[in-house]
């Protein structure tokens, strides 16, 4: 049988429709048939569940959609020796919450459990390869004293004792460890003190290990007590490269800028429920990073927090997320989210650059602005719908997206409404049988003469015209 490409409008719509659906790419008419047949519908099985994991990753119990939605009280939490389980990072409540609103949806809700160390101590255990004379500056500063701070450097040395609240750039203690060693470093907070990990002098940013990457790159494991918090800016674990397993206890209300950058081998896969903000970089270059959900209280993310992040496989974002910085997501190429929260107001630029495999087909009515590269080259983004409070897109903001086949800007009724288009490399890439569908003559009109808009006044169609 001969191929046909479509080229009809109504038949390409339905293919657009077709691709939303199961994130296929072009198809030809002959294809259609099986394409529909294997479309999830309402009466399909639905395959959503949720999972709860302990903080090391290990899977304690999965519900389907209907049995997660019949539970009166969250399950018990999974025993770890050596720590207290505090809560789930999810509340029944929104569980089910979540439920209600992604009941159409296939994707999965992994639910978290958030655990304090039993004695309440602070542990970095570090693996140090060869012989080394340990200089180890660890800045951080002390907040709410109402006992003391002891450090033990686990060499059997004399514990460090800090009686006074305050700032500490540089605590020394010097020792020569021997190759090959597994030392414990440890915090033993009392009272009420609280341990923030990092500082900045001035404009200077100080993390754990300050400039030491051959100490950064010993830490394999974290293991939190209680009042912990990072500092705004803080990046406490940067260049960690063998960092593998951290608990981040209940009440850590900021993770700041640079926090885990670059720490190649993290695992994490919760997040505290009271975290608010996501800083810049926070988790930049994290290529292990497994996150599946972001908590619901998060309302901004940084830029680049979490660029590079190759198995970031986060479906939705929380509802009450309004802003995301530029580069916030850039290079995800396994983040398959399908919406945006209604609270968005602006897509920085890079927001989801070379995200191969995002597949959203409108954005949130909200948008004002699309920043440069913000989706370039988002090979499986089949946006129908652009909605009329968009007032810029910038440069490359569209480009390369090669399944954006129809651009339904039946919204804009004004002439004067017309974004702006920064460069007429905006759409640069997209399909070449691509339409640009608009309401009217006059939208018709205004846009094939607008400034950048012109470049593509050859696929600009009136919807509905014979």
């Amino acid at each position: 049988m001969a191929t046909r490409v479509i080229d009809d409008t109504k038949l390409n719509n339905i293919a657009v429709a077709i691709q939303s659906k199961d994130s296929g790419g072009q198809m030809t008419v002959d294809e259609m048939p099986t394409r529909i047949e294997n479309i999830p519908t309402g009466g399909g099985v639905k395959t959503q569940k949720v999972n709860f994991y302990d903080f090391k990753g290990n899977l304690a119990h999965s519900y389907t959609a209907e049995e997660a939605a019949e539970l009166t009280e969250m399950p018990e939490a999974p025993t770890i020796e050596g720590f207290t389980f505090q809560k789930w990072n999810w509340s029944l409540a929104s569980v089910k919450t979540w439920l209600t609103k992604h009941e159409n949806d296939n994707c999965d809700l992994n639910v978290g459990g958030l655990y304090v160390t039993t004695d309440g101590h602070t542990r970095i255990y570090m693996h140090l390869r060869e012989a080394e004379l340990a200089r180890i500056a660890m800045p951080f500063c002390i907040q709410q004293m109402a006992g003391t701070v002891v450090i033990d450097w686990g060499d059997n040395s004399t514990p460090e004792t800090i009686t006074t609240a305050g700032v500490y750039s540089h605590i020394w203690q010097v020792n020569q460890y021997p190759a090959d060693v597994v030392i414990d470093i440890e915090y033993v907070p009392s009272g009420s003190t609280k341990l923030v990990l990092g500082r900045a002098v001035g404009n200077t940013p100080y993390g754990l290990f300050n400039n030491e990457t051959y100490y950064a790159g010993c830490v394999e494991k974290v293991e939190f007590g209680n009042n912990i918090d990072f500092l705004t800016y803080s990046p406490t674990f940067r260049n960690c490269t063998h960092l593998r397993e951290i608990n981040l206890p209940d009440g850590i209300m900021n993770i700041g800028d640079r926090t885990f950058a670059n720490c190649t081998n993290l695992a994490l896969i919760v997040l505290p429920d009271g975290i608010t903000s996501i800083g810049n970089y926070t988790f930049y270059g994290c290529t292990n990073l497994t996150l599946t959900v972001l908590p619901d209280g998060i309302m901004s993310i940084g830029i680049n927090a979490f660029s590079g992040c190759t198995n970031l496989t986060l479906t939705v974002l929380p509802g009450g997320v309004t802003s995301i910085g530029g580069g916030a997501f850039s290079g995800c190429t396994n983040l398959s989210l399908t919406v945006l929260p209604d609270g968005i107001m602006s897509i920085g630029n890079n927001a989801f650059s070379g995200c191969t495999n995002l597949s959203l087909t409108v954005l949130p009515d909200g948008v004002t602005s699309i920043g440069i590269n913000a989706f370039q080259n988002c090979t499986n983004l089949a946006l129908t719908v652009l909605p009329d409070g968009v007032t810029s897109i910038g440069n490359n903001a569209f480009s390369g997206c090669t399944s954006l086949y129809v651009i339904d800007l039946t919204a804009f009724t004004n002439p004067q409404s017309i974004p702006t288009l920064a460069n007429a490399n905006a759409f640069q890439g997209i399909p070449a049988e691509a339409q640009f569908q608009v309401s009217s003559q006059g939208m018709y009109d205004a846009f094939t003469t607008a400034t950048n808009w012109s470049t593509y006044a050859s696929k600009f169609i009136i919807k509905g015209a014979a």
